[in-house]
């Protein structure tokens, strides 16, 4: 299953305008889907935000890291192993 179908299960499905981004985002990978991709993709939004913290779109960029670890936290319940693969998404 690639990272997209994974999100496009989702429910209830993400707000239109931030799952446009996520979906986005994801498309750019194609590939499978791994709770941890989506922990890096939190990383890269917080170091967005970073990047711009005197700018006002940074906070989109905090949301999007937010939605970024709790649909990792989501996927690792659903893993074989949720234990180890929650001990690497808090490593972020």
């Amino acid at each position: 299953m690639t990272e997209v179908n994974w999100l496009g299960g989702l429910y209830p499905s993400p707000p239109k305008g931030l799952r446009a981004r996520l979906e986005a985002d994801l498309m750019q990978s194609g590939q499978e889907f791994r709770p941890d991709r989506l922990r890096d993709a939190a990383r890269v939004s917080l170091e967005a935000a970073l990047a711009k913290s005197r700018d006002r779109s940074a906070a989109f960029s905090v949301l999007l890291a937010d939605a970024w670890l709790t649909y990792a936290c989501e996927a690792a319940l659903e893993g074989e192993d949720p234990d180890d693969a929650l001990e690497r998404i808090v490593s972020l």
